[in-house]
C-alpha cells in the first residue's frame, strides 16, 4: 500500500465497510480525507461506518462536507435528511430529501422517507401522496404499505389501513408491527377475536408492544 495514495487508503477501507470492519475502515478514511481532502464519497463512507458503530460525532460534519465538495451527489442529501429526522429537525429533513428528489426523482426509496418525514410532520396529506406515488410505481415494496397503513390508521380510516397491513403482510409476513397495528384497527372496528389473533402473532415475532396490547385487551 502507497502511504501517500489517498485512493488506496479509500478503497481499502471501502472493503473493510462492506466487510464489516468499521474501525479499520474509518482509519482508512481519516488517512484518505487527511491526503486529499477534496473528495466527496471518502466523506460519505466515513460517515457509514461511524453509524455502524453508533458513533454520531462528527457524521453530520462528513455530510455536510460531502455537500459542500459535490452538491450533485443526491445520496448526501438522502443520508443527512435521515440524520436530521433522528435530530428532530424536521424542516431540514425535508429541504435535503427534496433536494435530493431534485436531483434523482427515480428513486422511490427517497420518497418513502419523505412520506415518512411527513407521517412525523403529522402532513398526512402530503404522506399519502407520496406513499401513492411509491405503490403505483412499484407495489412489491411491503414498508410502503406498512407506513400508508399507518396513515390512514392516524385518519381513523381502520378498514383501508388493514387492506394495506394485509398486502404488506402478503409481501413480507415477518413483519411483527403490521400485524399489531392491524390488531388495533380490528379492535377500533369491533373484531376482538382478530384483533387478539393479530396481537398473539407479532408477540410470538418478538414485538414488544403486542404483549402489552395481549394483557390490555387479549386476558
Amino acid at each position: 500500500l502507497n502511504p501517500n495514495d489517498a485512493n488506496a487508503y479509500f478503497q481499502r477501507g471501502t472493503t473493510y465497510l462492506e466487510n464489516g470492519a468499521n474501525k479499520h475502515a474509518i482509519q482508512d478514511f481519516e488517512t484518505a480525507i487527511k491526503l486529499n481532502p477534496q473528495n466527496a464519497y471518502t466523506y460519505l463512507n466515513h460517515a457509514a461506518a461511524k453509524i455502524n458503530i453508533d458513533d454520531y460525532n462528527g457524521v453530520l460534519f462528513d455530510y455536510n462536507k460531502s455537500i459542500e465538495l459535490d452538491s450533485s451527489i443526491y445520496q448526501s442529501f438522502v443520508l443527512r435528511g435521515g440524520l436530521k429526522i433522528e435530530f428532530k429537525n424536521y424542516e431540514g429533513a425535508l429541504t435535503d430529501f427534496n433536494k435530493a428528489i431534485q436531483l434523482n426523482p427515480k428513486d422511490t426509496l427517497i420518497y418513502l422517507q419523505r412520506g415518512y418525514l411527513y407521517e412525523l410532520m403529522e402532513d398526512y396529506s402530503h404522506a399519502l401522496t407520496d406513499f401513492n406515488r411509491i405503490i403505483a410505481f412499484n407495489p412489491k415494496i411491503p414498508k410502503a404499505f406498512s407506513l400508508r397503513g399507518w396513515v390512514k390508521y392516524k385518519q381513523h380510516n381502520y378498514k383501508e389501513a388493514i387492506n394495506d397491513y394485509n398486502k404488506a403482510i402478503e409481501l413480507d409476513p415477518s413483519r411483527a408491527n403490521c400485524y399489531c397495528n392491524r390488531g388495533h384497527c380490528k379492535w377500533e372496528l369491533g373484531d376482538r377475536e382478530g384483533a387478539c389473533s393479530d396481537f398473539s402473532i407479532a408477540s410470538k415475532l418478538g414485538y414488544k408492544e403486542a404483549e402489552n396490547s395481549l394483557k390490555l385487551h387479549c386476558r
